[in-house]
């Protein structure tokens, strides 16, 4: 919970709806016993046409996602790996994810 109520819930305050959080270099994933935690982060942002996507997971962290049923509230998994957004300007990354969260674009290619 520390993610959601010290650092998205300001930003959300802010007006903020869409986030982006890029997984390069997670080893790891940590799931609440229960969904209520991501369950109430994904009603507060899709209720304002807001989004979550997690970007570029490692196989093993998104088994992980996966088995902790995180594809019910965020976006993440084969279309959202791969995306070489360093080499981007943050407008153009927020572009490339806001066509893949709606549909746009199937898959992004390098």
């Amino acid at each position: 919970m520390f993610l959601k109520h010290r650092v998205i819930d300001p930003l959300y305050d802010k007006g903020i709806t869409k986030f982006a959080i890029f997984c390069d270099n997670v080893l790891n994933f940590h799931a609440s016993p229960d969904d209520d935690y991501y369950a109430e982060w994904a009603e507060e942002v899709h209720e304002e046409g807001g989004w979550v996507a997690i970007i570029n997971t490692r196989q093993h962290v998104e088994e992980e996602m996966h088995d902790a049923r995180l594809q019910h509230y965020v976006h993440f998994g084969e279309d959202y790996n791969d995306i070489l957004w360093q080499a981007h300007k943050p407008p153009i990354v927020f572009h490339i994810l806001d066509a893949l969260v709606t549909g746009r674009v199937r898959r992004v290619e390098g």
